[in-house]
Parts: structure tokens; C-alpha cells; sequence
């Protein structure tokens, strides 16, 4: 709902209604939705169906969370990092809240923050998430350096979008093997939808950037009785020696604090943004339904895009323009019998696994 494949998802379904002459009911489910009414809005668009919330009925949930700050010195004077431990208001403190002892140690020259990683999930079936696709192919090199340095086997397997489908489908049922204990470095691409079974607890290196996806990552954790579990690990440069505010303030741990007060005590998440201008969007389905129906006349795609209901801040004369630039940049040619048709451009495009 916050982006366009939100937006794409519905514009695919409601293509495939067309083709089949159907207009099925569409339920959604989701664990982090902060305005329900708009969401209902967002997933009947152009049914014309009535929507149901349901109201359901919130139990006393349990969780377990630690932030842990770590300055990127080096190994010399790492020092010992900054420690919160926080547990929602509403729940008692028990013996049980001590975070789990370290089952492994990481090499002397380790960074302190992944190293910290390294030393928690020897044994034990583990999430962590980072922020980018980058930086996940960097963690995972780096704790797979550490096995090699300690001469122990590779136990960490990556999975984010840029991989392929049977390196991620490997992965994926690697994590779902009850017999083996690894831990998956991922992005958004592990926060819902896929089953990985049971989870002991998931990392997070620095703050998501939405509580949405804080919620959603807590998530994966926390099944089959067990209480949700999250260790933030935030990692920062350290400040010049003669550095001033604001270069001293840890940032990356405030974010965090923020992100997990704005839930806990608010029970804030962002509200969807449903009046945005999707341009990029409407080049894709542009694009995607040419290629689809073949040759068209500028009117015929005009009705079938701007009539899907996602569209429906988009003017004729928004589209006429795009379509004058697409002609213009060989991404749509026009025939001689004036139909338009993808061009060679938007073969390029089209054709790349990344459209």
C-alpha cells in the first residue's frame, strides 16, 4: 500500500478480472496495518464490493528485544557496546529476560558488531536483516571470513531479490530443515509470505526504515509458543576526536529507540499513502499491456489503463504526454497504420528480468 507494487499487484488483478469476466472477493491479511478503513479502500478498488474488518480480539503479546550500539573502531578499542534491553510496559520482568549466552567467539580482528552476530547464532536458526542488497552481500562474506578463520563450516546463507530463484529456493529450504541450524542474511525479500519454520530470533543491523517493516521482521520470530524475539545490532563510525554536535550524536541508536517507541507506546504505523502520482507505474502497465495485446491505437491503451482504478488521478493529458515521450525515445513506435506497438527500447527494457 506504500509503494507501486502495491499498486502493481491490484492493477494485475484487476487485468486478470477483465480477462476472465470475474470479479472475485479479495481478502487481506496483514499484521501491521495502521489505518484498516483505508486499507479496506485500497484492496475493493473497482469491485464495487462492500468490505468487512473484522474485529479481533488482541491478547497479552510477550517480546523480547535488545539494542545493542557498537562504534566501528578498530579491534583495539572496540570496547563493550551500549546496551538496552526494553520488553512492552505492560509485562513483568522475569529471570527469563537475560539475553542468551554467546555459543561461539568470534576472531580477534573481527568487526564488533557482526562479530557479535558471529558469536550468537552458532547452534541456533537466525534471521538477519539489513537494509540493502549491498550490504547484505557484505555481512554474509564477512561472517562466512569468520567460519574460514575459525576453522568451523560455513553455517550462513543469503537471500535477497537479486539472486537467483533456485539459489533462493535453496536457502529457503535449508531454513525450513528442522535437522539444520543456519542463519539466513536477507533484506525485505524473508519479511512475509515464504515459510522458513521455526525461527529462534531474528538480528536486525541498524533500524528498518519503517515500523511497518520492524513489525513485519519481528514477526517472522515468535511462533509455535515462543515469545517474539529481536537483537538490534546498530553500528556507527566513531566520531573525530575533536568532533562537535551533531557529528557525536549515535543516530542509528536513536532511530532505533524512536522506531520501537513510536509501537510500543503509540501502537503507530505509517498510514498509507493513497494520493500519490504513480508515474512509474503507469510506464510499466503502459509498457506490460502493449507487449501483452499487441499493436493499438493510442485510444484503445488509453482506455485500457486509465480505467484501472489505481489510475484514477491520472488525466488524459497526463497520458497523451507520456506516450509523446515514449515515442519520442523509441520505447513505443508508432505503425503506418497508426497503431502504437513496443519499440526497440522497450524491448531492452521489457525483456530485462529487473521490469
Amino acid at each position: 500500500m506504500r509503494g507501486d507494487r502495491g499498486g502493481q499487484t491490484l492493477c494485475l488483478i484487476e487485468r486478470l478480472c477483465r480477462l476472465a469476466e470475474v470479479n472475485p472477493r479479495r481478502i487481506g491479511l496483514s499484521a501491521t496495518i495502521g489505518e484498516p478503513q483505508d486499507a479496506c479502500a485500497f484492496l475493493s478498488a473497482g469491485t464495487g464490493r462492500a468490505t468487512v474488518v473484522p474485529k479481533l480480539p488482541q491478547g497479552n503479546v510477550r517480546w523480547r528485544l535488545s539494542m545493542e550500539h557498537f562504534y566501528t573502531f578498530p579491534p583495539t578499542h572496540a570496547g563493550a557496546p551500549t546496551k538496552i534491553h526494553a520488553q512492552p510496559p505492560e509485562t513483568a520482568s522475569t529471570a527469563d529476560d537475560a539475553l542468551a549466552p554467546r555459543t561461539d567467539t568470534a576472531p580477534a580482528e573481527a568487526d564488533p558488531g557482526i562479530g557479535y552476530i558471529f558469536e550468537h547464532t552458532r547452534g541456533k536458526k537466525c534471521l538477519v536483516f539489513v537494509n540493502s542488497r549491498e550490504e547484505c552481500e557484505a555481512v554474509t562474506t564477512t561472517l562466512r571470513q569468520y567460519c574460514e578463520a575459525k576453522g568451523e563450516p560455513d553455517r550462513f546463507l543469503i537471500h535477497h531479490g537479486n539472486l537467483s530463484e533456485s539459489y533462493r529456493e535453496t536457502a529457503e529450504a535449508v531454513m525450513k530443515d528442522e535437522e539444520q541450524f543456519q542463519t539466513t542474511v536477507t533484506t525485505a525479500t524473508l519479511e512475509l509470505g515464504i515459510d522458513i519454520g521455526r525461527l529462534e530470533r531474528a538480528f536486525q543491523i541498524d533500524a528498518p526504515f519503517t515500523v511497518s517493516s520492524f513489525l513485519q521482521r519481528m514477526g517472522r520470530t515468535g511462533r509455535r509458543e515462543l515469545p517474539p524475539e529481536m537483537w538490534f545490532v546498530m553500528r556507527e563510525e566513531p566520531p573525530e576526536a575533536r568532533s562537535l554536535l551533531p557529528a557525536t550524536i549515535p543516530w542509528k541508536l536513536i532511530q532505533g529507540i524512536a522506531l520501537v517507541q513510536l509501537y510500543l507506546e503509540e501502537r503507530w504505523v505509517e498510514p498509507p499513502r493513497l494520493d500519490a502520482l504513480p508515474y512509474s507505474l503507469l510506464y510499466h502497465q503502459t509498457m506490460s499491456t502493449l507487449a501483452s495485446c499487441g499493436e493499438m491505437t493510442p485510444a484503445e491503451l488509453a482506455a485500457r489503463i486509465l480505467t484501472l482504478r489505481y489510475f484514477k488521478q491520472v488525466s488524459q493529458d497526463d497520458f497523451r504526454l507520456l506516450l509523446r515521450h515514449l515515442l519520442e525515445t523509441d520505447h513505443i513506435q508508432r505503425t503506418e497504420g497508426g497503431g502504437l506497438i513496443v519499440g526497440l527500447a522497450g524491448e531492452r527494457i521489457i525483456n530485462n528480468y529487473k521490469f
